[in-house]
């Protein structure tokens, strides 16, 4: 009895609202960050001249990923648009601001707030035409870091126009 009247005390003492989470330090017209050396538009030389060869080349859509597993990054681009998502998937890989592959979900919500979208396992921060998706495991832990381009039906519209 004498832990639950604990309890009880410890409730009523503790404050009314959460702890204030963060917020993401990015809005739509804001430049993306540079992620391992890397931003969203670079070539495929830039890619190449700072990383060496990648372990592995898939064709992707009308691009390819390159893929440097022992670095845990890996990179989605095309020839005329470059670099469109940095994937970062171990903590030395890299990190946006100051988060990486391994942190806790509070963690994030503690920085950046809560996300914009969720799906499944995966958290979306948008600023405008970018943003940054993370994976979650099962613990919680971020297991992956995307920084992408995103496209909108009517900017992909105004692309194929040209």
């Amino acid at each position: 009895m004498r832990t639950f009247g604990i309890c009880v005390l410890l409730l009523l003492l503790a404050p009314s609202h959460p702890a204030s989470a963060g917020a993401f330090p990015w809005r739509a017209g804001d430049a993306p960050p540079v992620v391992a050396g890397l931003a969203l538009g670079d070539s495929r030389e830039k890619v190449e001249n700072l990383l060496g060869a990648p372990d592995v080349v898939e064709p992707v859509g009308t691009g390819f990923k390159l893929d440097f597993k022992a670095a845990g990054l890996a990179v989605l681009l095309t020839d005329d648009r470059g670099i469109g998502v940095i994937i970062l998937s171990k903590t030395e890989a890299g990190n946006v601001d100051g988060l990486h592959v391994g942190n806790k979900c509070t963690d994030v919500i503690a920085k950046w707030g809560n996300p914009g979208d969720v799906y499944g396992t995966q958290a979306v921060y948008a600023a405008g035409t970018w943003g940054v998706v993370l994976e979650r495991d099962l613990q919680n832990h971020i297991v992956s870091i995307a920084l992408t381009n995103i496209a909108s039906n009517k900017t992909e519209q105004a692309d194929q126009a040209k």
